[in-house]
């Protein structure tokens, strides 16, 4: 989808704000479509709007906000990023929607997996967004098999006939040279169009091995019953921490996105008849043991709150008074340490945050 062209922009804003005048209408049209073009190219932008849309506030140094409301400026010099919080919600999320319908996005469709933390944060609208980034993350990793391909196409050369036309009826030494020089060139140019081929579809081939390799890794994990990162029985972790444990191993183990179609399901067995069972978010954090904090912690350390549970498990880390914990934590994530949860869905949750820690998005 170039330039956004196959989306409605106005369609989208409309469904929010249905009685907007044509005026700011056109406006804000004009900024959704640079939004969405120049977002598509950065990965700091996408990470951004997702804060936005989800209410969770920015961090030192992000000009994600500084950019969105710059460019709706360009049309309406009234806008305000801090006045016109709810506005800016709805401008990120649209956005982040158009890009997700754009195809080809399964990085953003997980990203807002993590960014929704199993529905305790939304994003302005009815839930439209969250359950085209499921769809999409689960049809993803359903069809990533089905539709590979090693088919490798002939290299087609290009016309040299009017060169090898002109030797014909000259034959002299100048145009002989031209010709052979053009036919050379063109052989080298097909040489490196075919070796381009072969090692995107050797790429291909690699990425597929790779999945199939994790869906063996992931149930050899589950048959042995052994923490991948912190090296032990999964049998010797405290319960309420589990969850946790599980979803980061999973995904430790997990290196392409959208990561192999039997995830979730690998989740919920290795959780057994406890999976549906609610816990909070607080019980969660406390009960990982001090010493395996570190370990699960690896690369988390410092990195956004989209991230919540490994930002809280670091707040903890750091040894954070307990009220001081809770108000730091609520503040900086939009989530509440009372949140009731699955634990399932905090198994998710840690899975999808350690995709992005470990791919650096986060």
């Amino acid at each position: 989808m170039a330039d956004g062209d196959a989306f409605d922009f106005a369609d989208a804003f409309r469904d929010f704000l249905p009685t907007t005048e044509r005026s700011l209408l056109e406006a804000r049209v004009a900024a959704l479509v640079k939004l969405s073009n120049e977002a598509r190219k950065s990965v700091e932008k996408i990470v951004g709007l997702t804060r936005i849309a989800y209410g969770i506030p920015l961090v030192d140094g992000d000009k994600s906000g500084e950019w969105l409301q710059a460019t709706i400026r360009e049309k309406e010099a009234g806008f305000s990023l801090s006045r016109d919080r709810e506005d800016a919600r709805i401008v990120s999320a649209i956005v982040l929607d158009s890009i997700l319908q754009a195809g080809g996005y399964d990085r953003v469709a997980t990203l807002l997996l993590a960014a929704t933390f199993a529905g305790q944060r939304r994003a302005p609208g009815t839930g439209k967004l969250e359950l085209a980034a499921r769809d999409i993350f689960s049809d993803s990793a359903r069809t990533r098999g089905l539709e590979f391909s090693t088919r490798i196409s002939k290299s087609q050369w290009r016309d040299t006939s009017k060169v090898m036309a002109r030797v014909a009826t000259t034959f002299d030494a100048t145009t002989v040279k031209i010709a052979l020089e053009a036919v050379v060139a063109e052989a080298k140019a097909a040489e490196e169009r075919a070796i381009e081929k072969f090692n995107a579809t050797l790429n291909k081939l690699t990425t597929e091995n790779v999945r199939l390799a994790e869906e063996v890794d992931l149930l050899w994990w589950h048959l042995g019953g052994w923490s991948y990162i912190l090296k032990r029985p999964l049998g010797s972790i405290e319960a309420s921490s589990l969850p946790f444990v599980i979803g980061s191993d999973i995904a430790e183990m997990v290196n392409t996105l959208p990561g192999p179609h039997g995830v979730q399901g690998i989740i919920r067995k290795a959780l057994g008849a406890s999976a549906d069972e609610k816990q909070t978010i607080e019980a969660t954090l406390k009960a990982v043991e001090p010493d395996d904090r570190a370990k699960l912690l690896v690369g988390a350390r410092d990195k956004d709150v989209i991230a919540s549970l490994n930002y809280g498990l670091a707040l903890l880390h750091d040894e954070t008074t307990a009220d001081s914990f809770a108000r730091t934590f609520q503040k900086r994530t939009a989530l509440s340490l009372d949140a009731e949860l699955t634990r399932f869905e905090i198994a998710s949750q840690a899975y999808f945050e350690r995709l992005f820690i470990k791919r650096e998005w986060l």
